[in-house]
Protein backbone atom coordinates (compact mmCIF):
# COMPACT_ATOMS: atom_id res chain seq x y z
CA UNK A 1 0.00 0.00 0.00
CA UNK A 2 1.29 3.45 -0.89
CA UNK A 3 2.11 5.90 1.86
CA UNK A 4 -0.70 8.52 2.16
CA UNK A 5 1.72 11.43 1.67
CA UNK A 6 2.95 9.84 -1.57
CA UNK A 7 -0.63 9.47 -2.83
CA UNK A 8 -1.38 13.11 -1.99
CA UNK A 9 1.81 14.18 -3.80
CA UNK A 10 0.80 12.16 -6.87
CA UNK A 11 -2.68 13.69 -6.88
CA UNK A 12 -1.20 17.20 -6.54
CA UNK A 13 1.11 16.51 -9.48
CA UNK A 14 -1.84 15.25 -11.51
CA UNK A 15 -3.82 18.42 -10.75
CA UNK A 16 -0.74 20.52 -11.60
CA UNK A 17 -0.43 18.64 -14.89
CA UNK A 18 -4.07 19.38 -15.73
CA UNK A 19 -3.87 23.03 -14.73
CA UNK A 20 -0.82 23.56 -16.94
CA UNK A 21 -2.41 22.06 -20.02
CA UNK A 22 -4.94 24.70 -21.17
CA UNK A 23 -5.87 22.95 -24.42
CA UNK A 24 -6.62 19.70 -22.57
CA UNK A 25 -8.65 21.50 -19.92
CA UNK A 26 -10.70 23.54 -22.37
CA UNK A 27 -11.54 20.56 -24.57
CA UNK A 28 -11.76 17.72 -22.08
CA UNK A 29 -12.48 19.19 -18.67
CA UNK A 30 -15.54 21.20 -17.90
CA UNK A 31 -16.50 21.13 -14.23
CA UNK A 32 -15.26 17.86 -12.76
CA UNK A 33 -17.07 16.79 -9.60
CA UNK A 34 -15.09 13.71 -8.71
CA UNK A 35 -11.73 11.99 -9.05
CA UNK A 36 -10.63 8.70 -7.56
CA UNK A 37 -7.49 6.56 -7.64
CA UNK A 38 -7.80 2.76 -8.11
CA UNK A 39 -6.68 0.53 -5.22
CA UNK A 40 -3.54 -0.57 -7.08
CA UNK A 41 -2.63 2.92 -8.37
CA UNK A 42 -3.06 1.72 -11.96
CA UNK A 43 -5.91 4.09 -12.84
CA UNK A 44 -7.34 7.49 -11.99
CA UNK A 45 -11.01 8.07 -12.82
CA UNK A 46 -12.40 11.60 -13.30
CA UNK A 47 -15.99 12.64 -14.01
CA UNK A 48 -18.31 15.63 -14.03
CA UNK A 49 -20.79 17.71 -15.99
CA UNK A 50 -19.49 16.69 -19.42
CA UNK A 51 -21.06 13.21 -18.93
CA UNK A 52 -17.79 11.38 -19.60
CA UNK A 53 -15.69 9.28 -17.27
CA UNK A 54 -12.05 9.79 -18.13
CA UNK A 55 -9.69 6.98 -17.14
CA UNK A 56 -6.04 7.98 -16.83
CA UNK A 57 -2.92 5.91 -16.34
CA UNK A 58 -2.01 6.30 -12.65
CA UNK A 59 1.70 6.57 -13.42
CA UNK A 60 1.97 8.56 -16.66
CA UNK A 61 -1.35 10.48 -16.32
CA UNK A 62 -2.09 9.77 -19.97
CA UNK A 63 -5.75 9.47 -20.97
CA UNK A 64 -6.50 5.77 -21.55
CA UNK A 65 -10.25 5.72 -22.08
CA UNK A 66 -13.35 7.92 -22.20
CA UNK A 67 -16.71 6.43 -21.30
CA UNK A 68 -19.89 8.31 -22.20
CA UNK A 69 -22.35 7.83 -19.34
CA UNK A 70 -24.99 10.10 -20.87
CA UNK A 71 -25.66 11.87 -17.56
CA UNK A 72 -23.76 14.21 -15.26
CA UNK A 73 -21.37 12.28 -12.99
CA UNK A 74 -21.30 13.08 -9.27
CA UNK A 75 -19.11 10.43 -7.61
CA UNK A 76 -16.74 7.66 -8.62
CA UNK A 77 -15.39 4.99 -6.28
CA UNK A 78 -13.06 2.11 -7.10
CA UNK A 79 -13.67 -1.31 -5.61
CA UNK A 80 -11.25 -1.83 -2.68
CA UNK A 81 -9.60 -4.88 -4.33
CA UNK A 82 -10.59 -4.93 -8.01
CA UNK A 83 -10.56 -2.50 -10.93
CA UNK A 84 -14.32 -2.07 -10.87
CA UNK A 85 -15.64 1.47 -10.76
CA UNK A 86 -18.91 2.43 -9.05
CA UNK A 87 -20.50 5.51 -10.63
CA UNK A 88 -23.15 7.81 -9.13
CA UNK A 89 -24.68 9.91 -11.91
CA UNK A 90 -27.83 11.91 -12.62
CA UNK A 91 -30.86 10.04 -13.96
CA UNK A 92 -30.07 6.59 -15.32
CA UNK A 93 -26.28 7.07 -15.44
CA UNK A 94 -25.40 5.17 -12.23
CA UNK A 95 -23.57 1.92 -12.93
CA UNK A 96 -20.67 -0.41 -12.20
CA UNK A 97 -17.85 -0.54 -14.76
CA UNK A 98 -15.38 -3.45 -14.78
CA UNK A 99 -12.34 -2.18 -16.67
CA UNK A 100 -10.57 -5.55 -16.78
CA UNK A 101 -13.57 -7.35 -18.35
CA UNK A 102 -14.84 -4.29 -20.27
CA UNK A 103 -18.33 -4.80 -18.81
CA UNK A 104 -20.96 -2.36 -17.52
CA UNK A 105 -23.83 -3.10 -15.16
CA UNK A 106 -26.56 -0.45 -14.99
CA UNK A 107 -28.53 0.13 -11.79
CA UNK A 108 -32.03 -0.38 -13.22
CA UNK A 109 -35.02 1.25 -11.57
CA UNK A 110 -32.86 3.40 -9.32
CA UNK A 111 -34.33 6.85 -8.72
CA UNK A 112 -31.04 8.70 -8.70
CA UNK A 113 -32.17 12.29 -9.19
CA UNK A 114 -29.92 14.22 -6.84
CA UNK A 115 -27.97 11.09 -5.79
CA UNK A 116 -24.47 12.36 -5.16
CA UNK A 117 -22.80 9.54 -3.30
CA UNK A 118 -21.68 5.97 -3.84
CA UNK A 119 -19.55 3.58 -1.77
CA UNK A 120 -18.45 -0.03 -1.48
CA UNK A 121 -19.23 -2.27 1.48
CA UNK A 122 -16.03 -3.32 3.26
CA UNK A 123 -16.73 -7.07 3.08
Amino acid sequence: MKHPKFVILQLCLFIFFLSNTPKLISQEFNTQWTANWSHDGKYIAVGGVDKFIKIFDGTTFQLIKKINVGDEIYRLRWHPQKNILAVAAWGQGSRLIDLEKNQTILFKGLDNIGGRSIAWHKK
